[in-house]
């Protein structure tokens, strides 16, 4: 099994990774409404450490936990969390512990997928502002569907100049196999839970 995904170039589904604390926290984030943004924040603080430490600490899960921490600390400062800020300071510390980080191949893809997510969000938020002053608008459910279609497209898109750089060329399928893969795994982890 193991060998059929690496040769789909989906083998990084079933590692659990920073992705997958990803999920978990914006899961966790959507059980509480907007008004108990302090109590969201320490409920998505706690389950981010508890799931940092269950997986030992590794550095994909590492490097995701530490941006969900600082965002999740703004917010109970009543501050506005600044994702590039956050994504920042995440890489500096992450660095500043461990220089040789700067190197890392899963440092580049999980920051490649990160501002991959956040070009896509930035685009979709355009349109659904353009949408709405049209008149227009589209229903919530659907609105979250083409959300997580788009941004998980986005994230597998955004990784293949460096999948390509480290391993000489990337496969076709291997794109299409994550553009149909990659956005089924938000709702399979977040049923899970």
């Amino acid at each position: 099994i193991k060998d059929n995904y690496r040769q789909a170039g989906a083998a990084h589904l079933l590692v659990v990774s920073g992705q997958h604390l990803a999920i978990v926290a914006a899961t966790l984030g959507l059980l509480l409404p907007a008004r108990h943004r302090r109590l969201r924040s320490v409920l998505v603080a706690t389950v981010t450490l508890c799931f940092m430490a269950l997986t030992g600490f590794t550095p994909s899960v590492t490097r995701a936990g530490v941006v969900v921490l600082l965002v999740a600390a703004a917010q109970l400062c009543s501050a506005e969390a600044d994702t590039l800020t956050s994504l920042g300071a995440a890489a500096l510390l992450l660095v500043l512990q461990n220089p040789a980080a700067a190197a890392d191949v899963g440092l580049l893809l999980s920051y490649s997928a990160i501002l991959g997510i956040l070009a896509a969000d930035a685009l979709l938020r355009r349109k659904k502002q353009a949408f709405t002053k049209q008149g227009k608008q589209l229903p919530a459910w659907l609105w979250h569907i083409v959300q997580l279609v788009a941004c998980s497209a986005a994230a597998a898109l955004a990784t293949v100049p460096v999948l390509t750089a480290i391993g000489g060329g990337i496969s076709l399928f291997s794109v299409i196999t994550n553009l149909v893969a990659v956005p089924l795994l938000a709702p399979l982890v977040a049923t899970g839970l």
